[in-house]
């Protein structure tokens, strides 16, 4: 269970105004703007900042998605004070070990701020640099660029660390959570400059994007987003068991969907014994036409093999009665030119992420590859994959064209023009125990092509498959 993931999800949703609604009676975010101003100019007045450097406005094209009408686009430099941290001379010991917290960037996690290593005394101060408490701190440097935390007092840090104390129209929370964001996060790293040791000075910083809610919403969100993070870490704690129900309830989810049970019948159906007379029609027209070989019939399903009852209008029928599937290859490992500047995505097993669609690949092919190898017979964006060796039946759906190794089978049902039972495959292949009886046809943990084309698939009725596939999608 991807803990993180779901945490990463829940910020992306929150900076983009998806997590709460918004409510049109709250004020609007360009009147938390001229507050925020005031505020400012009241401090500088006062002496309490110094008067900050203009920042240039923000262009269209800069803003990087839609955010709600009532939220404003802001440079993070326009909504708090931002310093970067300075460390004392330490040939003064009179500056060190006193009562204000000292934060160096090792001090700094996603848990919090550890405050108990070192600390500066009141005339450390004077040479260092205080930071209010509820400010957002953040790395600026090396490896944990990025890593950020708010404080719960006063405290100082080092020059590795920007900060960022919020006017009072900002919830130093709602900061916090739109810092440690993909999306704020990736922003830090393209303003950095260095490879070996990334950086990114105040000025830059304080250039970044960050989008502003209004007052009200900001703190629906920061509730929202506690209350989720509280109960996934709960979840966390006791994955163990969760992962075991999760996996239990989803098996029995499958083995109704495959038997029938799942949802009702509807006799207005057209059985499914209409679409495997269509199929066979379809593929004949397909092989007179020369797109796909004529194979050697399949047997008939008898009685014996049939594992369990399915509902009347359903039907038994084998995997390559159904659908036509291409095996993948591998290029020539010894041929740099295959996959040197590989521009192709090849997918093999560990790329697959079971139920999911995969836009990725860790290794590329080149256009050689694509040209020699494959003869450009790519498989499109949309195809469904399966894995037939080593982790039997993991499923994808291409999310980009690619290609993918010989323990991959690209699947294409045939006649199915509105991938319904292409959904159906995906949705349900993991619940069919795909091995079956046929134990002679497979060496270790592989099928090969008379194992998969033999493989038994309960059919529904076209309309009850894409009621499965809703039902099933509505559960998980």
């Amino acid at each position: 269970m991807d803990i993180q993931g779901l945490k990463d999800k829940i910020l992306q949703l929150a900076i983009q105004g998806k997590l709460v609604e918004q409510d049109k009676n709250d004020e609007p975010a360009y009147a938390l703007l001229n507050r925020i101003k005031e505020e400012r100019d009241k401090l500088v007045r006062e002496g309490k900042i110094r008067k900050p450097k203009k920042l240039v406005p923000i262009e269209e094209e800069e803003k990087p998605f839609e955010i709600p009408g009532s939220w404003e686009w802001v440079r993070l430099g326009e909504v708090g004070l931002t310093q970067t941290g300075t460390t004392p001379s330490t040939k003064h010991p009179e500056y060190f070990n006193g009562t204000i917290p000292f934060i160096k960037p090792a001090d700094i996690s996603e848990k919090g701020i550890d405050y108990n290593n070192e600390s500066l005394t009141e005339l450390g101060l004077l040479k260092g640099r205080l930071i209010e408490k509820n400010s957002v701190l953040m790395v600026c440097i090396g490896g944990s660029i990025g890593k950020c935390y708010f404080t719960n007092r006063d405290v100082s840090c080092n020059q590795q660390i920007n900060t960022i104390t919020p006017y009072k129209a900002v919830s130093n929370k709602i900061l916090y959570y739109f810092m440690i964001s993909d999306f704020f996060y990736n922003s830090v790293l393209k303003s950095a400059t260095g490879t070996a040791t990334p950086i990114i000075n105040k000025s830059k910083w304080d250039m970044l994007l960050i989008p502003l809610p209004p007052l009200a919403e900001q703190k629906r969100i920061v509730e929202k987003v506690d209350q989720l993070f509280a109960l996934i870490d709960e979840l966390d704690s006791n994955k163990e068991d969760l992962l075991e129900v999760i996996n239990l309830t989803r098996n029995q989810v499958l083995q109704e969907a495959i038997q029938g049970k799942l949802v009702e019948q509807d006799k207005n159906d057209e059985p499914a014994s209409v679409l495997i007379q269509r199929i066979k029609e379809e593929r004949d027209k397909l092989v007179k036409e020369g797109k796909i070989r004529k194979e050697k019939p399949l047997p008939e399903i008898t009685e014996e093999e049939k594992p369990f009852e399915i509902p009347e209008g359903w039907e038994w029928v084998r995997f390559g009665n159904l659908v036509e599937f291409k095996i993948g290859k591998t290029p020539t490992r010894g041929k740099s030119d295959y996959w040197d500047n590989g521009k192709y995505p090849w997918f093999s097993i560990s790329d697959i992420k079971d139920g999911e669609i995969i836009y990725d690949s860790k290794e590329k092919i080149s256009e050689k590859a694509y040209t020699d190898i494959f003869k450009g017979e790519i498989s499109p964006k949309g195809t469904l994959i399966m894995s037939f060796k080593l982790s039997i039946g993991k499923m994808s759906i291409l999310g980009v064209d690619g290609f993918h190794n010989e323990a991959i089978i690209s699947i294409f049902p045939i006649c199915d023009t509105e991938e319904i039972t292409k959904m159906y495959l995906f949705k349900i292949m993991d619940g069919l125990d795909i091995l079956g009886d046929s134990k002679s046809a497979i060496k270790g943990a592989t099928l090969n092509t008379t194992s998969l084309n033999n493989i038994l698939i309960p059919l529904p009725p076209l309309a009850e498959q894409k009621r499965i596939v809703e039902k099933v999608d509505e559960i998980m």
